[in-house]
């Protein structure tokens, strides 16, 4: 995480934060991602990959 410069006052917003945001906003709406439900790790990456899967394939068509 990058530090704020000292010669700034007040909020300055991080390059790229909001990319991350939306995509975790973007994530909420699947409720089997709401809690950690999977045994591995590698179970729940591909929860999300298919996710992200459905949410592109929605966008295109």
């Amino acid at each position: 995480m990058s530090q704020k410069p000292p010669s700034k006052q007040g909020f300055v917003p991080q390059k790229g934060r909001w990319q991350v945001e939306r995509s975790f906003a973007w994530l909420n709406h699947y409720r089997m991602l709401a809690k950690d439900y999977e045994r591995t790790p590698a179970s729940a990456a591909c929860f999300i990959e298919l996710a992200f899967i459905n949410i592109i394939l929605s966008k295109i068509a």
